[in-house]
């Protein structure tokens, strides 16, 4: 486990050195070279919930959840496939329960009775592989998954990882000043492409801004499911996109800076946001891991 969080402290670090995000959005096919690295997530299981027999009561049932997500590739010093992804989507919190032939509910899970973790390509062209948790923070909403065996076709992504925010020290005033992302940074995910019905074959790039350094919403409690430390965009997510990778750009370059989390529609408005996982909170965790 000391060397998995090594490897992935080398992976997350970047120099303090000044930096800013473009604007714009990049108009290359940047992302070309990335969809392989991008995989898709099954995750499949059964536990307890409770729910309320005819007579009033509390009693405890088996129940099974299916979930899927997405999450994207990188290699350990010794070649080992580990993915990334986000928490949610490899942790079940509900089970869906049958009461009769033909009714059944969603119930909280109360107690796990088992989990398989797949990881895929979304073709489908190598079928799916076992993957287990190394790492998982409730808090930042990050998980890391190491595939145990079977042929993984991800690849390792190929570009930076990036740091959210830095501090320089200012030798007229003091004080530190702030630099890295702001608000209206151009940014993109890395998504499944959407068929009319469901979840399709391939991928698709959707961009947008940096809507908030901030999660809208979480000091309210206007959003379940949200982080202190999330930033928040205006990219439309959907259900099935946990874990999808999201990406700002340095001169026209990808930068991998987060991991799709979750989203909020105003039905009001119209708007909507989603909620983008910063990395720069897992190397602290990481670095005390045993």
């Amino acid at each position: 486990m000391k060397k998995l969080a090594l490897v992935l402290i080398v992976l997350f670090s970047l120099s303090y050195q000044s930096f800013a995000y473009d604007k714009e959005s990049c108009k290359m096919p940047w992302f070309e070279n990335l969809s392989n690295a991008v995989v898709v997530l099954k995750v499949n299981g059964s536990g307890y919930g409770f729910v309320t027999d005819p007579n009033g009561n509390q009693v405890k049932r088996t129940g099974v959840f299916n979930q899927c997500g997405m999450g994207i590739t990188t290699r350990g010093l010794n070649g080992e496939t580990y993915i990334i992804t986000a928490a949610h989507v490899v942790e079940a919190t509900t089970v869906d329960i049958q009461l009769t032939k033909d009714e059944r509910t969603s119930m909280s899970l109360v107690e796990l009775i088992n989990i398989k973790i797949l990881i895929g390509d979304p073709n489908n062209f190598y079928g799916f592989c076992p993957a287990k948790i190394v790492f998982k923070s409730q808090s930042t909403d990050v998980a890391v998954l190491k595939v145990e065996k079977g042929w993984m076709s991800g690849e390792p992504i190929s570009v930076p990882f990036g740091r959210s925010y830095g501090y320089n020290s200012n030798k007229s005033t003091g004080t530190p000043t702030r630099f890295g992302l702001e608000k209206d940074d151009s940014i993109a995910v890395l998504v499944m492409k959407r068929g009319e019905l469901e979840l399709g074959n391939w991928y698709e790039v959707r961009y947008g801004k940096v809507v908030s350094l901030e999660p809208i919403g979480w000091k309210n409690n206007l959003v379940l499911g949200v982080a202190e430390f999330d930033f928040t965009t205006d990219i439309r997510v959907y259900s099935g996109d946990s874990g999808a990778p999201a990406f700002v750009f340095n001169n026209g370059k990808p930068i991998f800076i987060g991991i799709v989390r979750a989203m909020n529609l105003n039905r009001e408005t119209g708007a909507c946001y989603s909620y983008i996982a910063r990395l720069d909170y897992i190397t602290d965790i990481l670095s005390i891991l045993k």
